[in-house]
């Protein structure tokens, strides 16, 4: 056998290092390593973190039979939020079990584990105008679709499932007027109850540019805006599908070059529009354009929609998100990187007629969050999560009163100087009833005001740039997303555990203020997205899906991640509607576009 090369560093000084001292046998490496006591490695895991922890036990054999030691176990599980009763009597095998159960549950390894999967956008594709589809909770959870927006007037629609993403439809819209130039796609959204998909586009032959805003010449010019709104229809053959037969158009005239900043429809048709008007007051406008039944149902055009400008929001304000809630009723606006809303505005029943619209009731939570004991005015979102129990005992009645249970995110406002930032919370609704009265059912589709905070979802900071910060909640709401520019935060939660009240049982000592009875959610930072984040979807749990201005991203927190980055395309992972699933992992370097494969096909 050859002898064994020694390890030779080169470039040293040898007046103060002698070589000889820095020759290690490459193979003895590895056997030196191991043969240190056991108890070594247990303190080497002690000051770990609970990431790290948990990935030595899945990456070294080693590093797993040493932490057979019940107190190094504890420390680490005492460390993750969950009931902490009973581990006493649990064997350390089971105690290991249960801390790797509850490590993965709360995604603490996820930012080193999750698999990436990085989509590259296609050519002439908006993606900063792309949409998802509303998430629906289960049980009649369906797929969630993705509209990607073209230059051309395109519509493409991808299906995102856990482990695929494919092409179901492309749509087109029908220009009657060729003349007038391109079609440029402004904005796009789905309807939150229908789930039709609206467009907002224009001509750009007479695109404004930032000296048109002050321009006298162009003062009192019309621009024509059109609401374009594809239909999802029901088939038996083909279940749920979108057509390009299926689409009614409304025209939206704006003078002065207006710039639209948000855009929402409605379940029954209805859309909101906000405007930019430059220098003009008030210099954010809303609009409401409603919907012509008789038209619509004919999928014809209309020139002359009913147009209704929503009065009372503050000329200030720039209101870029808009969302339609209780079933279409009610309409909450929305600040840029906001994750709560601004202002409300009561629509009419008669489809004609909307109230002022008003700033959301703040309420003052009546402890201090900061060390000088001040409080501070925290606003409430639209609730992700919510419970039914049945006759509960309370202390203002003898009888007992079944209660609903709700979760929703709640922000505080930042000072003046700076010196206190927004803080993102999670607030605790309750609402009691009796038996008699109560449906016995749950509707996250009606937002409240008041509650009580209940945690703290430590490391959010508003982002101040001008893509603001997107939210997303989970359908089970256990776990929470923000993406601030190109970063992506991951809270989880165990939301049951929240609502029945039992925080100091429920955090970890050191994240726990027994004063306030609040508790902390620490992070967790996902691999660095491809590009800035414009939205945030999950289609499941452990997915979670994004649109960057590069294409489209994904990460898979699942219990057989492994931290695995697969590079895409949006034009070679499409499918035909045919298809009848995607091919095995592993051979994605044998996908072709649809085009192509039509070719090949004929």
């Amino acid at each position: 056998m050859d002898e064994k090369q020694p390890i030779v560093i080169e470039d040293s000084d040898p007046e103060d290092v002698e070589m000889e001292d820095w020759c290690l046998e490459t193979d003895d490496i590895a056997p030196a390593l191991l043969s240190l006591p056991i108890e070594v490695f247990q303190l080497i895991q002690r000051h770990m973190d609970v990431a790290t922890f948990f990935v030595s036990l899945l990456t070294c054999k080693h590093f797993l039979e040493c932490a057979t030691s019940r107190p190094l176990i504890l420390k680490h599980l005492n460390s993750l939020p969950g009931l902490s009763l009973g581990f006493s009597e649990l064997s350390t095998e089971e105690l290991l079990i249960e801390f790797r159960t509850r490590a993965a549950e709360s995604g603490r390894a996820a930012g080193i584990l999750a698999n990436v999967q990085d989509y590259k956008a296609e050519a002439g594709s908006l993606m900063p105008k792309s949409s998802f589809s509303p998430t629906v909770l289960p049980p009649r959870s369906v797929a969630t679709t993705l509209a990607v927006p073209y230059r051309s007037g395109i519509i493409r629609l991808w299906e995102l499932n856990t482990h695929q993403v494919r092409r179901k439809e492309e749509l087109y819209i029908r220009n009657e007027d060729k003349s007038q130039g391109r079609m440029d796609i402004v904005k796009t959204d789905f309807a939150p109850g229908s789930r039709d998909l609206a467009v907002l586009w224009t001509q750009d032959e007479s695109r404004p540019t930032h000296a048109s805003y002050y321009d006298p010449k162009l003062i009192g010019k019309i621009r024509t805006y059109k609401v374009t709104v594809f239909h999802r229809c029901k088939s038996t053959s083909r279940g749920h599908f979108y057509s390009s037969e299926e689409q009614d158009t409304r025209d939206v005239l704006y003078a002065k070059f207006p710039k639209p900043l948000g855009f929402a429809i409605a379940s029954n048709g209805t859309a909101c529009i906000s405007w930019d008007s430059g220098c003009y007051e008030p210099r954010c406008r809303v609009w409401l354009v409603w919907r012509n039944d008789s038209l619509m149902q004919s999928s014809n055009y209309d020139c002359s929609p009913q147009t209704t400008e929503v009065t009372g929001t503050h000329s200030t304000d720039m209101l870029f998100d808009i969302q339609f809630v209780e079933r279409g009723k009610k309409m909450l606006l929305s600040q840029l990187g906001s994750p709560v809303p601004h202002c409300h505005t009561q629509l009419g029943y008669n489809g004609s007629s909307v109230e002022d619209s008003a700033t959301l009731n703040r309420q003052r939570i009546p402890f201090g969050l900061h060390i000088d004991g001040s409080s501070m005015q925290i606003s409430t979102g639209m609730p992700f999560f919510g419970s039914h129990a049945y006759r509960q005992p309370v202390d203002f009645d003898e009888e007992d009163y079944c209660r609903k249970s709700f979760l929703s995110l709640g922000r505080t406002e930042s000072s003046s100087t700076g010196d206190r930032p927004s803080q993102l919370f999670i607030v605790r609704h309750e609402d009691f009833n009796l038996p008699g009265d109560c449906d016995h059912e749950i509707d996250l589709d009606w937002h409240r005001t008041g509650g009580k905070p209940t945690a703290l979802l430590a490391g959010f900071r508003q982002d101040s740039k001008k893509s603001g910060c997107v939210l997303a909640t989970s359908p089970d709401g256990s776990r929470i997303s923000a993406a601030i520019w190109r970063r992506v935060y991951v809270w989880s939660i165990n939301p049951t555990m929240l609502v029945e009240g039992n925080l100091d049982l429920y955090f970890p000592p050191q994240d726990f203020n027994a004063r306030l009875g609040l508790g902390r959610v620490l992070p967790t930072l996902l691999p660095i997205a491809e590009g800035v984040v414009h939205r945030l979807v999950w289609t499941s749990e452990t997915n979670l899906f994004a649109i960057t201005d590069q294409g489209l991203m994904s990460w898979d927190l699942g219990c057989t991640s492994d931290g695995d980055k697969d590079f895409l395309s949006l034009a070679h992972d499409a499918w035909s509607p045919s298809a009848v699933s995607a091919p095995a992992p592993g051979a994605w370097d044998k996908k072709i576009p649809n085009t192509l494969r039509d070719m090949l096909l004929d």
